[in-house]
Order: C-alpha cells, then sequence, then structure tokens
C-alpha cells in the first residue's frame, strides 16, 4: 500500500495501468455476469470469509442507503460475490452490471475502487472522471481490501454511488469502508483463533460482553415484557420465534436466550438465512458426504444443525430461506435428525430452536413463498422487539453502546446531538445507532482530546439529512429540560444549527459546511428562503 500517493498520483497510476494493458477509454465494460455454476464454485472457494464479511453489510448499507448507494464484496480477482442495494440499479440492464458474478477488477473495468484498491492493497477512492472507461463515470466508488491474518488479500468491501454526487468523494464514506474492513478482518481472526482451538466444527459462541437477558434490560416497558415472557420457557424445549424490524437486535436476543438456558454450555449456531447465497445454502445447513457434488471437499462436512447438537440452532431471517429447503427443515425439526447430501444415514440432533425475522411471515403463507406446516412448527412462542423509535430507554442504550466501543468509555454526548438522536426515526435501530456512534467516536478521538464531545461535526451529512425528514411513526414529547428553547420541528433545530455555524465562521459557507460534515449544497438547500445570519 503507498500511504504517501496523493489522490492525483493513485488514478494516473492507474491510468496507466489501464494503457500498458491495451485497454481502451472508450470500451464498454462488460456486462454479463459468469454463469451460474462458476459463481456457485467462486462462492466455494471464499465461503470461509464470506461468512464473516455478509453479515456486517446491512450495517453498513443502513449508513448509505439513500437509493442511490450499493454496498459489494468482491473476491481477490475483482469479481462481484454479493450486492446489497436498490434492485433498480443492481439489475439495471445497461453497463457496468453490479450483479454476482460481475467483473471489476481493473483489467476489466479500468480504474475503479474496486479494482484499484485490489491492485493497491489499499482503501481507495474513485469518482466521476477519475474512472478510466467514459462509461462508468457517472459512478463514484470507495472501497477497502479485505485481508486474512497474514496479510493475504481475500477480496474487497466497496460502497458504489449511482450516479456520483457531483461536489466529489466524501470521506465519511472512505472512514466508514475502512471500519467495516477492519470489523470483518477482526472476526476472520476471531473464527481462525478459534478453529484453531475447537477442530474442524465452527461455531458461533455469544460474543465475551454480552451476558444474559437481564443485561437486555435497559428500561424500556416492550422489551422487559418480551424479556419476561422469554424466561418463563427457557428449557422447556420451546421453540422461539423473534419477530422485529431489521436492526432490533434479534440476534442478541438470541445470544441472550442461549446463555440463560440449560444449554449454555453446548454450542451456539448462527445462521442467517439472507446472508447465505442460495446454491449453497442446504449444503450449509445440513452438511454433505465426500463426492455429493463437484467441489465437495474430501470427508465431507458437517452441517450447521449438525454442529448445533447439545445447544442452540439460531436461525436468522428465516423467511429468506428458499421454500424448496423449508420442506427439509420440517423433516428435521419432526424426526430430530438430518441427512447429510449424497448420504444415507441420517445423524441424531438434539438442538433447542430459535428463529427471527423482519418480514411477516403470514403475509408469505398467503402468497405462497413459506410453509404453512413449518411455520406453526415455528412458532411455539411468539416475542416482538420494539423498533428503536419506539423505546423509551434511548439515553441508555447511547451509554452503553459507548462503553462498549474502543475509545467511547471517555465520550459524551452534546445536547444538541442528543436531541437529535431522540427524534430520529432510526430505520437501521440498534445496528444503525451502533454504527453511527462507532463512526462519530472514531472521529471524535481522532486529535486525542482527554475528554472528547460528540457533537454535530461528528455526523456525516447522510444522516443530518436523514434527521430532518419526516418521520413516520409519532414523535416523542421532549422533556421540558431538554428543549432549552430550541424550535419544536427537526428542521428548524437543523437550520439553526447551520445557522450558528455560519456565524462563527463568518458567513463562510465552505468553512461551516466542513465544521458540521455536510455538503455546501445542503447549506444552500436549508438557507433557501432565509435571511443571512448578521
Amino acid at each position: 500500500m503507498h500511504t504517501c500517493d496523493t489522490q492525483r498520483q493513485i488514478i494516473e497510476q492507474a491510468h496507466r495501468r489501464c494503457v500498458a494493458t491495451g485497454l481502451r477509454d472508450d470500451a464498454a465494460p462488460p456486462s454479463a455476469p459468469l454463469a451460474a455454476a462458476e459463481l456457485a464454485r467462486l462462492l466455494a472457494r471464499n465461503d470461509g470469509w464470506l461468512r464473516q464479511a455478509a453479515p456486517l453489510l446491512d450495517a453498513l448499507y443502513a449508513q448509505v442507503d439513500d437509493g442511490r448507494h450499493v454496498v459489494m464484496l468482491a473476491d481477490a480477482g475483482g469479481v462481484i460475490l454479493h450486492a446489497l442495494g436498490d434492485t433498480g440499479w443492481l439489475a439495471a440492464p445497461g453497463p457496468p452490471a453490479m450483479l454476482p458474478g460481475t467483473n471489476w477488477s481493473e483489467r476489466s473495468l479500468g480504474a475503479n475502487a474496486i479494482g484499484t484498491a485490489l491492485v493497491r492493497r489499499g482503501a481507495v477512492q474513485v469518482h466521476g472522471d477519475e474512472h478510466y472507461l467514459r462509461a462508468c463515470r457517472f459512478l463514484g466508488g470507495t472501497a477497502a481490501p479485505i485481508c486474512d491474518a497474514d496479510g493475504g488479500v481475500l477480496g474487497a468491501l466497496a460502497v458504489v454511488e449511482t450516479p456520483a454526487d457531483g461536489l466529489g468523494a466524501h470521506p465519511h464514506t472512505l472512514a466508514l469502508v475502512r471500519m467495516m474492513v477492519q470489523a470483518i478482518e477482526t472476526r476472520l481472526c476471531g473464527a481462525r483463533a478459534q478453529a484453531r482451538g475447537a477442530g474442524p466444527v465452527r461455531q458461533r459462541a455469544p460474543a465475551p460482553h454480552l451476558a444474559g437477558l437481564q443485561a437486555l434490560d435497559t428500561g424500556d416497558s416492550q422489551l422487559a415484557l418480551a424479556i419476561a415472557t422469554v424466561r418463563k420457557v427457557l428449557g422447556r424445549g420451546i421453540p422461539i420465534m423473534i419477530q422485529g424490524e431489521t436492526g432490533t437486535g434479534k440476534e442478541l436476543l438470541a445470544q441472550a436466550i442461549h446463555h440463560d438456558g440449560p444449554r449454555a454450555a453446548g454450542p451456539l449456531v448462527v445462521v442467517n438465512c439472507a446472508a447465505i447465497p442460495e446454491a449453497l445454502i442446504e449444503s450449509e445447513l445440513f452438511g454433505y458426504e465426500e463426492g455429493a457434488f463437484t467441489g465437495a471437499r474430501k470427508r465431507g462436512a458437517p452441517g450447521r444443525i449438525a454442529q448445533a447438537h447439545g445447544g442452540t440452532l439460531f436461525l436468522d431471517e428465516i423467511g429468506d430461506m428458499p421454500l424448496s429447503l423449508q420442506a427439509r427443515l420440517l423433516r428435521v425439526l419432526q424426526e430430530r435428525s438430518v441427512t447429510p447430501l449424497g448420504g444415507g444415514r441420517a445423524v441424531p440432533v438434539d438442538i433447542d430452536l430459535v428463529c427471527a425475522t423482519h418480514r411477516s411471515l403470514r403475509g408469505m403463507i398467503a402468497d405462497g413463498s413459506f410453509r404453512e406446516d413449518l411455520y406453526y412448527r415455528l412458532n411455539g412462542l411468539v416475542v416482538k422487539l420494539p423498533p428503536l423509535r419506539e423505546r423509551s430507554d434511548l439515553r441508555e442504550v447511547v451509554a452503553r453502546m459507548l462503553a462498549g466501543l474502543p475509545g467511547g468509555a471517555r465520550c459524551t454526548v452534546s445536547a444538541e446531538v442528543m436531541r437529535l438522536f431522540e427524534r430520529h426515526g432510526w430505520p437501521g435501530n440498534l445496528r444503525q445507532l451502533n454504527s453511527v456512534l462507532r463512526t462519530a467516536v472514531a472521529l471524535a478521538t481522532s486529535d486525542g482530546a482527554p475528554a472528547p464531545v460528540l457533537a454535530l461535526c461528528h455526523l456525516s451529512c447522510d444522516l443530518l439529512e436523514g434527521m430532518a425528514a419526516p418521520r413516520q411513526a409519532a414523535e416523542p414529547v421532549l422533556e421540558p429540560a431538554l428543549t432549552h428553547g430550541v424550535a419544536g420541528s427537526l428542521e428548524e433545530e437543523a437550520l439553526a444549527a447551520i445557522q450558528r455555524s455560519l456565524a462563527r465562521c463568518g458567513g463562510n459557507v465552505s468553512a461551516a459546511a466542513k465544521a458540521l460534515g455536510i455538503s455546501r449544497n445542503t447549506i444552500y438547500r436549508k438557507m433557501a428562503g432565509t435571511p443571512a445570519p448578521a
């Protein structure tokens, strides 16, 4: 990685590489993805790190989701393996294709965030006209390589903007991508250490900082009722179905259920049905014998269900399980045994089952995409987690999250930011809040201040604009002590913050925008029709 190179040097070097390979800047980028069989082989080859990386994409996407961004994972050769974003962009007929199986290497697509990050082995941003191919110059991209514990490049994580913002690449996006890659690499190191100590069976234990159900009770009455209800059925062999929006803490509750149950000494095996490609989910769940299919490992592999024997199996996003596999899962639950692919001998399994979904399974039953008999087998007890916007314990949640973040324990949240937090709709719920705080702490502690205060300038412009948008749910009533005379609407509060920043910067819009961490266009838009600060 060439850390001293300027952005201009990075782009110039990438363009020279493209010219050296004979690629023309007017060439049409490839739009056809790999054949399904070849893609399946690539997914199987990269399965180990993909399993650790894919669940974190939701957290990143929650930060950038505005209908124009796509989050992608690519292999070390630049082939897209996983993409999350607006389906209109992913499936758009024009180049460059963003679907899994398309090649974004420099040799194929010229200078672009993914291909250039892989060549340089470092994080890069390629925006607009910086792309080598003319057909790609409507894009903006930020990418960073993902490395294993030995420094080998496994692939890349990228955020691609469609179309690119005319104001240029945003450093906040670069910080987000870097932090998410660091989180992925941390998970990979943990999985490697666990595999070395526990043998071939890969399982996921609760994070060491998590305790049981009591630790999740932070003062909200709805959550307290859900926790009390769960306690009554622990150890009784009753399947538990957790319902709630994305990011409300369904996996945290599943971990706490396992922690407090009689099987706490056994494994907790987590399967995210939405994160595993459909071509691989059957072998992942049920396992396979040697020679069951092309590319199968010697001696086969145990499935996740068999790995959970004596413990708890948590099927996250059960609503995303393909209909063709739901009958097999039902049979496993009825017979308490699993038959690996290519094998004729059933393996007995003794598991407690916890499932979670953000979907309406009853609606899926009505449209034929979920089996009714499986539904009634899974929902012995149904608990619903409240979205963050409906909870009354936001301040306590923020305090606990900060305490668990590197450098967060010495941070405080300004009254201005806390008021914005309390009035925001939080579409990404706890996951989004944690990501916001992680980024804010990283920015606030970068200068070494002994007691950093998280302020507006530590929040992204996307988040501030999202906070200014009208909320769908009823807004909570703020205590009089918290208002300090600030105008009632969030739009007015955001405008007041901009006016204060402009006053401090002597009316310099660029300086005010930099201090707030937002774009100049945002200030111009908010200030339209209002008098300039005196």
